[in-house]
């Protein structure tokens, strides 16, 4: 994950001398899409399966926080780099079977890197922004299984993203942000973890209605794979503190 992150930023700094006139810090906070299909398959398995007295809690956050450390530019039209972390809120999915409770909490972690272009004009408060780059996503899912025992299934890769924002300048090194990103392919099915000395990973097996999530170390026939997918729109509000520059 370090050497991937070390890799975009290297590229960034392709950027002219002048990109990093100005440096800050940000706070931002919004929602991101985040689907919860598996955890309602399975809940809707253990309804029907009359397997004894089964009950269900399912709570969906989409929302997320993140912070930034920026550098860009002086002109007019200037060039900037953002390296950031986020944190997405977790999906939870707690059920009670005959007295015995079991938790599915899933959730994911990020390091965005964008290169972006802002147009400012000197006398205006209000600037416009176009970027791209990639988030170096971490998917996790907690089970926590009847006897209490927790395992984490986890899988890391670069999602691709593009942004668009607008800015408002509060005060000349204070602004408040909306932004639009969407990520691309950000979907996760290849969560793996550790269970009694093994490598196992999360799959769904379908029944008449919903479907069942196991824990196995090679792919059950008829199964598929557990998936936590986040493809799709982010936005956020951020508010950002300026350094350096004129």
């Amino acid at each position: 994950m370090a050497k991937k992150i070390l890799v975009i930023v290297c590229l960034a700094l392709i950027l002219p001398a002048n990109a990093m006139a100005y440096w800050g810090l940000g706070l931002k906070g919004g929602g991101v899409s985040s689907k919860t299909d598996d955890l309602q398959h399975e809940m809707d398995y253990w309804s029907s399966a009359g397997a004894g007295s089964y009950s269900a809690t399912l709570n969906k956050n989409n929302g997320f926080g993140g912070l930034e450390l920026f550098f860009e530019g002086n002109g007019a039209s200037r060039w900037g780099l953002s390296l950031g972390f986020n944190g997405t809120a977790e999906n939870k999915l707690d059920e009670t079977l005959n007295g015995d409770r079991a938790k599915i909490n899933a959730s994911a972690k990020s390091v965005p890197v964008t290169i972006y272009w802002k147009h400012k004009v000197e006398d205006s408060n209000v600037a416009f922004r176009l970027g791209a780059g990639a988030d170096i996503m971490k998917a996790q899912t907690l089970v926590t299984n009847t006897s209490g025992t927790e395992t984490e299934y986890s899988q890391t890769k670069a999602v691709p993203h593009v942004d668009a924002g607008v800015e408002w300048y509060i005060f000349k090194r204070v602004s408040l942000g909306v932004n639009l990103a969407y990520l691309f392919a950000a979907k996760f099915d290849e969560l793996n973890g550790t269970s009694g000395g093994r490598d196992v990973q999360l799959y769904t097996v379908p029944y008449a209605i919903g479907s069942k999530i196991v824990t196995a170390s090679s792919q059950p026939a008829g199964s598929n794979r557990y998936c936590q997918d986040y493809t799709g729109v982010r936005g956020d509000i951020a508010l950002r503190f300026y350094f350096g520059g004129n």
